[in-house]
């Protein structure tokens, strides 16, 4: 692969001078803290202070490091020229993922054997578990790093670059999700899946390397249509698919059991949801969608680009259906229902230039929240499911499901009119 960022890093982040400082600092830091640490617990006290500094500047430091970087190249009216480059979005994420963290990465690695030098101490962990933690700080790190850059590419298609500050909440994010299972690396909690309980540590371990692939992706994807790279529509569906399984294979026990069952279908939802604010097709897309419909006789380019995301959910929730009989409504209820919402969004897309992500948080919020609070105050909550995705205890199935239904197919109908109206306006509808 062609990596250019990996020679900018030596240029700036890994000069001589930084590299001696900053090996300087982590050696006396962590000599300060063998010092600190001494008693019948000293391996143990040792083992957590270097832990938690690598995590300090893995995710406080090298986390924000890329996105900021990333956002800089936007905002100094660089990045058309990275366009003009043979590089593809793989290597500019990869390039970019190497370098602007590669000097937080460096400190890390520079307190390092410190932990080490703890093995032989009282109640160290131990050398397994101490590698087990460092994997898992790693896939954390590698997920938060490029979740950031993935949101940075967002916001530099549609916020012009303005993420705030979105490597601090990233890396934040990651620490948490990180050090939850670093610390089950020295326990003995298990999970009870399908298949028998497993250790808990092997199976949140799980969680972050799929997040740490799905977030590459992301990034990839999002840096690529930047860069009006071909993107596949089956990305997110496969998302989807892998979210729901690592979810369903999780089988908790008594009060929970319903609700986590339930979150199966809801969570892959509002994944869509989300993912259609991010990437829904705007009136120049369509414009062009409908310049080749006419030009192939063909309604394939008018298909929307959450259709495939929007069947996967439906297929989710078929298979919810056979697997769980008892989810049976809720499953039906989320797919109808995500349907009347990216209808709704699509045409708020179709009509709008700009603002759309607003507005249609606005009106999505509104047809979920203005329900429940008018219908709470009439103390009227048993009719609460003909406006929102709930399970009714009086009505039937079918009357259950069929108020979201009628606004599913009333928002369908609404979209493709405003489409039409916007194919007749450019004399590309007879």
């Amino acid at each position: 692969m062609n990596l250019p960022d990996l020679r900018r890093a030596r240029q700036v982040w890994l000069t001589p001078p930084r590299l001696v400082v900053g090996g300087v600092l982590a050696t006396a830091v962590g000599a300060c803290a063998a010092l600190l640490c001494v008693g019948n617990d000293s391996g143990q006290l040792l083992t957590g202070w270097i832990l938690t500094l690598q995590n300090m500047v893995l995710f406080f430091y090298g986390v924000p490091s890329a996105v900021n970087d990333f956002v800089e190249e936007h905002q100094n009216n660089t990045w058309d020229m990275l366009r003009l480059t043979p590089l593809t979005a793989a290597e500019m994420v990869l390039g970019r993922l190497l370098a602007s963290t590669s000097y937080a990465v460096f400190l890390a690695a520079a307190l390092a054997p410190w932990a080490l030098f703890a093995l032989p101490l009282p109640r160290a962990p131990g050398l397994l578990p101490l590698l087990a933690q460092w994997a898992a700080m790693g896939l954390g790190f590698a997920a938060a790093s490029a979740t950031g850059i993935a949101a940075a590419a967002l916001a530099a298609r549609i916020q012009a670059g303005r993420v705030g500050n979105a490597g601090l909440a990233m890396g934040g994010l990651g620490f948490i999700a990180s050090g939850y299972t670093q610390v089950l690396a020295v326990s003995t909690g298990t999970v009870p899946l399908v298949v028998g309980p497993v250790p808990a540590f092997l199976y949140f371990a799980a969680a972050l390397g799929l997040w740490t692939a799905w977030s590459a992706s992301a990034a990839v994807r999002l840096v690529g249509r930047l860069l009006s790279e071909p993107q596949s529509r089956w990305a997110l569906p496969g998302f989807l698919a892998t979210l729901w399984a690592y979810l369903a294979l999780w089988v908790p026990g008594g009060r929970t059991a319903e609700a986590w069952e339930c979150l199966c279908i809801t969570v892959p939802a509002v994944v869509t949801l989300l993912a259609s604010f991010a990437e829904g097709e705007g009136p120049e897309e369509w414009r062009t969608g409908l310049r080749l419909a006419a030009k192939k006789r063909s309604w394939r380019p008018l298909v929307p680009g959450w259709a495939a995301p929007w069947l996967t959910v439906a297929g989710l929730a078929g298979l919810t259906l056979a697997l769980r009989p008892e989810l049976a409504r809720i499953a039906a209820l989320v797919a109808i229902f995500l349907a009347r919402d990216l209808f709704v969004l699509g045409t708020l897309r179709v009509a709008l230039r700009k603002n759309v992500e607003v507005a249609g948080m606005v009106v999505l919020g509104s047809l979920y929240i203005l329900p429940v609070l008018t219908l709470a105050s009439t103390s009227n909550i048993g009719a609460l499911y003909w406006l929102v995705p709930m399970q009714s205890e009086t009505a039937g199935f079918l009357a259950n499901i069929l108020p979201g239904a009628l606004q599913a197919l009333a928002a369908a109908g609404l979209f493709g009119w405003r489409v039409r109206t916007l194919g007749r306006s450019e004399k590309l509808l007879p």
